[in-house]
C-alpha cells in the first residue's frame, strides 16, 4: 500500500520510484506454504510500478534496523535472534577489553553500548512468545552473572542489587508510555 501510494503522488512531486530500491514483503494467514512453494508465485506476487518495472517478493527484508519476514508464523524470531548475537559479540568485547568487573563499570557500559542494542525500536517487534522473552532476558542473566559482587545471587536478586528491571518489564513500561503519551495526543500523527 505505502508503494503504491508513492508511485501516485510520483508525478506531483516530480519523483520517480526507483524499483530496484524496494522490496516488496508479502503477508498472508490464508494462503498456505504450497502457494508459496510453485514455480509462479513470484510473478503472482510482484508488484509493477507506473514505469513498468517488476518488484519481486523476498522473503526477509532490513529496514530501519528492524528484520521483517514474510512467514505469518515466524513473528521477529529472526530480528531478535541476530539482536541477541549482535548483544552478545559487543558484550564479550566489554569483558575482553575492561578488566574492572565493579557494578559501576560494568552498569554504565551495559546501559551505554548493549542494552540500547536490546532495546531498539521494542514497540515494533515486542516479543509475544515465552521463546523470544526467554532469549532476550537470557543475554541480561548471562551479562549480570559476570559483575562482581554477584556471585551466588539469583537473577531477581541481581536485578534488584543493580537497580535493574528485567527487560521484559521494560519493553511493557515502553508500550505503556506509549499509549499513554498517544491517547493525550503527544504523538505527532503520520502524514
Amino acid at each position: 500500500a505505502v508503494v503504491s501510494t508513492q508511485s501516485t503522488g510520483d508525478r506531483g512531486n516530480n519523483m520517480v520510484l526507483h524499483g530496484s530500491k524496494f522490496q516488496v514483503l508479502s503477508f498472508s494467514l490464508k494462503r498456505s506454504s504450497l502457494f508459496r512453494e510453485l514455480p509462479f508465485y513470484a510473478e503472482v506476487s510482484a508488484y509493477v510500478t507506473s514505469n513498468g518495472d517488476l518488484i519481486y517478493p523476498v522473503p526477509d527484508v532490513r529496514d530501519l534496523g528492524i528484520q521483517l519476514s514474510s512467514a505469518p508464523d515466524s513473528s521477529f524470531s529472526r530480528h531478535i535472534a541476530q539482536m541477541t548475537r549482535k548483544a552478545s559479540l559487543l558484550s564479550g568485547w566489554v569483558f575482553s577489553v575492561f578488566r574492572d568487573r565493579s557494578p559501576g563499570v560494568m552498569l554504565t557500559l551495559y546501559k551505554a553500548l548493549i542494552r540500547p542494542l536490546l532495546e531498539y525500536c521494542c514497540l515494533v517487534w515486542s516479543p509475544s512468545s515465552i521463546g523470544e522473552i526467554q532469549a532476550i532476558e537470557n543475554f541480561q542473566r548471562c551479562f549480570t552473572r559476570r559483575i562482581s559482587g554477584m556471585e551466588g545471587a539469583d537473577y531477581w536478586e541481581r536485578l534488584r542489587k543493580l537497580n535493574l528491571m528485567s527487560l521484559q518489564k521494560r519493553i511493557q513500561r515502553y508500550a505503556l508510555i506509549h499509549i499513554w503519551k498517544t491517547y493525550h495526543n503527544l504523538v505527532p500523527e503520520s502524514t
